[in-house]
């Protein structure tokens, strides 16, 4: 009888620390090709933004600008400083992140998604557009 309530336990645990918290979102996470981090931070909408706040840098050691921003005006702009999510809130039936404005700036384009919790506890956004669709994995950053 204690090793069955001893598994259901290691069951519910485990099962639990992949269902995400409301406010799990918030951080310091990093891409899954380690050339970007990404700040999460809540509005006072009680929604959730996310801001680019470190890029890799080009090969002139100089930040990375946006280039294939569809406004040309933007396109010197430095990358980091740059919001690629915004709007986003917690669907807690779904127990994900519904993301209806996201910019990917390796193809200068927008689109809209949501954001898992995987089972490793790295944040999986999936970005789509025109039945294109983009998985990237973040990983919490502890800064």
């Amino acid at each position: 009888m204690k090793k069955i309530i001893a598994a259901f336990t290691f069951l519910f645990v485990s099962l639990s620390s992949a269902i995400a918290g409301e406010d799990d979102i918030i951080g310091i996470w990093i891409d899954d090709k380690q050339e970007a981090k990404t700040e999460f931070t809540k509005c006072e909408d009680g929604s959730y933004v996310g801001k680019l706040i470190w890029t890799v840098k080009d090969k002139g050691d100089k930040p990375l600008k946006d280039r294939k921003n569809p406004d040309r005006s933007l396109r010197d702009n430095p990358l980091v400083g740059t919001v690629v999510m915004k709007g986003i809130t917690y669907d807690s039936a779904k127990k994900q992140w519904d993301m209806p404005w996201a910019y990917d700036p390796s193809w200068g384009m927008t689109g809209s998604g949501y954001i898992k919790l995987g089972e490793q506890g790295q944040l999986v956004v999936k970005g789509s557009k025109w039945g294109i669709t983009v998985t990237r994995e973040l990983t919490r950053v502890n800064e």
